[in-house]
Protein backbone atom coordinates (compact mmCIF):
# COMPACT_ATOMS: atom_id res chain seq x y z
CA UNK A 1 0.00 0.00 0.00
CA UNK A 2 2.64 2.16 1.02
CA UNK A 3 4.95 1.46 -2.25
CA UNK A 4 1.97 2.11 -4.34
CA UNK A 5 1.37 5.50 -2.89
CA UNK A 6 4.45 6.88 -4.75
CA UNK A 7 2.31 6.32 -8.01
CA UNK A 8 0.26 9.75 -6.78
CA UNK A 9 3.80 11.34 -6.87
CA UNK A 10 3.06 12.15 -10.46
CA UNK A 11 6.86 12.45 -12.06
CA UNK A 12 7.22 12.62 -16.06
CA UNK A 13 10.73 10.97 -16.28
CA UNK A 14 10.31 7.18 -15.42
CA UNK A 15 13.74 7.10 -14.02
CA UNK A 16 13.07 10.05 -11.38
CA UNK A 17 9.93 7.75 -10.41
CA UNK A 18 11.54 4.48 -9.98
CA UNK A 19 14.59 5.64 -8.02
CA UNK A 20 12.64 7.69 -5.88
CA UNK A 21 10.29 4.10 -5.08
CA UNK A 22 13.98 2.22 -4.74
CA UNK A 23 14.86 5.02 -1.81
CA UNK A 24 11.30 4.45 -0.24
CA UNK A 25 11.58 0.80 -0.12
CA UNK A 26 15.42 0.67 1.23
CA UNK A 27 13.99 3.13 4.23
CA UNK A 28 11.30 0.65 5.08
CA UNK A 29 13.81 -2.31 4.92
CA UNK A 30 15.97 -0.86 6.98
CA UNK A 31 13.58 0.54 9.58
CA UNK A 32 12.07 -3.05 9.61
CA UNK A 33 15.19 -4.32 9.88
CA UNK A 34 16.91 -1.99 12.86
CA UNK A 35 13.30 -2.87 14.53
CA UNK A 36 13.17 -6.51 14.58
CA UNK A 37 17.01 -6.22 15.40
CA UNK A 38 16.46 -4.12 18.80
CA UNK A 39 13.64 -6.54 19.33
CA UNK A 40 15.96 -9.06 20.46
CA UNK A 41 18.69 -7.57 22.46
CA UNK A 42 20.13 -10.54 24.03
CA UNK A 43 20.45 -12.64 20.59
CA UNK A 44 23.26 -12.03 18.15
CA UNK A 45 26.80 -10.26 17.72
CA UNK A 46 26.11 -7.24 20.01
CA UNK A 47 24.20 -9.29 22.80
CA UNK A 48 23.80 -7.73 26.25
CA UNK A 49 26.07 -10.25 28.05
CA UNK A 50 24.04 -11.13 31.40
CA UNK A 51 27.46 -10.33 33.64
CA UNK A 52 26.97 -6.71 34.28
CA UNK A 53 23.04 -6.91 35.51
CA UNK A 54 24.35 -10.16 37.88
CA UNK A 55 27.29 -8.04 39.35
CA UNK A 56 24.90 -5.06 39.86
CA UNK A 57 22.08 -7.50 41.47
CA UNK A 58 24.94 -8.96 43.79
CA UNK A 59 26.19 -5.82 44.64
CA UNK A 60 24.22 -3.59 45.33
CA UNK A 61 21.04 -4.89 46.74
CA UNK A 62 20.75 -6.20 50.24
CA UNK A 63 18.95 -9.11 50.76
CA UNK A 64 16.74 -9.12 54.01
CA UNK A 65 17.10 -12.89 54.94
CA UNK A 66 20.90 -12.40 55.32
CA UNK A 67 21.20 -9.11 56.63
CA UNK A 68 23.40 -9.08 59.88
CA UNK A 69 22.22 -5.91 62.24
CA UNK A 70 25.77 -5.64 63.13
CA UNK A 71 27.48 -4.82 60.39
CA UNK A 72 27.06 -2.32 57.09
CA UNK A 73 26.20 -2.82 53.72
CA UNK A 74 29.58 -2.50 51.76
CA UNK A 75 29.25 -0.93 48.30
Amino acid sequence: MTMAFTLFFRVENFKVQAIMVLFLSTMISLTLYVIISLSYPFNGASALKPEPFEWIIKNTFVHTDSLDKTKKPTL
